[in-house]
């Protein structure tokens, strides 16, 4: 099931928009999904968006969440978190103190959600 349609059913929770590299890339998926498109720095930058969902191939997933990380939103990942255990620690340490353990919600077991640290 999309994200999308998941999402749609939840009083909690819209999605704006999909952004990628390849803008056309994201111009289809949001069109399928009927949400905007945009660059990625420009939904990294957005004031609206406060969770992002990375896609991304395994290799990326560190560089990805850190970068979301650092425009201050959650990271939300399918697995792995990180390529190697350095990359996942140096995600958890970004993240600021209290979020290992129990403040890293697991939904469900082959994701992770991460907060950006408190600022």
């Amino acid at each position: 099931m999309p994200i999308s349609a998941g999402a749609a059913r939840s009083n909690l929770i819209r999605v704006k928009a999909c952004a990628d590299l390849r803008l056309e890339a994201a111009q289809a998926k949001a069109a399928e999904h009927g949400v905007l498109a945009m660059p990625v720095q420009q939904l990294l930058a957005d004031p609206e968006i406060s969770i992002v969902v990375n896609l991304t191939v395994p290799m990326t997933h560190a560089g990805v969440s850190q970068q979301i990380l650092n425009a201050g939103k959650h990271a939300y990942s399918e697995k792995p978190l990180a390529a190697n255990f350095a990359d996942g620690a140096g995600l958890m340490e970004l993240s600021g103190p209290g979020t290992c353990g129990s403040d890293v919600l697991r939904i469900p077991s082959w994701a992770r959600r991460i907060r950006p640290a408190a600022g």
